[in-house]
């Protein structure tokens, strides 16, 4: 999770981005916004401050070529803020792996073939990479290959994978999820059967 907390003219933005790319938008602990994004968003909303109403445009974007993830604050048209890093909340396993990224955005765009190609290619240099494994689920569950996106969700959840609720949310596992064999996996806690 990477998060950014402001404080402007005693209106507080928070700005929140998780690992699947859902952006949150607070405003005084209210949400305003919130969004899906790979490369970034453009969040608009209206404050009632001291001063009167003032249009916010909050533009997140990517950084740099690991991934990191800034944002632009505009008030009124005017910027307030430019390129300001959004911190992580907790430790984020960071990595170099050509292919884990690789892969990340052919799924990202749909060309799961590519996507698999390279996710597994990332495995044979760490074989515990739980956000691989998860994204390797994903694209399994997009070609409805349900004994692999079950095998990689296990595999995730072995390796680290904290955020179960993910597995229960995310879009590109709905089918995975509608299978009679999940029902069975998520009773045994996220782990194969031994059969």
């Amino acid at each position: 999770m990477q998060y950014l907390k402001l404080k402007i003219e005693g209106t507080t933005i928070e700005v929140h981005n998780s690992w699947l790319g859902v952006e949150t938008v607070t405003v005084n602990g209210k949400k305003v916004s919130e969004a899906t994004s790979v490369f970034g968003f453009n969040h608009y909303f209206t404050v009632q401050e001291m001063s009167g109403l003032s249009q916010y445009h909050v533009i997140t974007k990517v950084l740099d070529d690991f991934g990191n993830v800034g944002i632009d604050v505009k008030r009124n048209g005017q910027f307030l803020y430019r390129n300001l890093p959004l911190s992580f909340s907790f430790i984020m396993k960071r990595s170099n792996n050509k292919h884990k990224k690789l892969g990340l955005e052919h799924l990202r765009n749909y060309d799961i073939e590519l996507a698999i190609s390279n996710l597994e290619a990332s495995l044979e240099e760490d074989s515990y990479d739980w956000e691989a494994h998860f994204h390797l689920a994903c694209a399994y569950s997009n070609i409805e290959d349900t004994k692999k996106a079950l095998f990689h969700l296990s595999k995730a959840v072995e390796n680290g994978l904290k955020d179960t609720d993910s597995i229960m949310t995310y879009e590109m596992l709905a089918f995975v999820r509608i299978q009679d064999e999940f029902d069975e996996f998520l009773e045994r806690g996220f782990k194969l059967s031994n059969t």
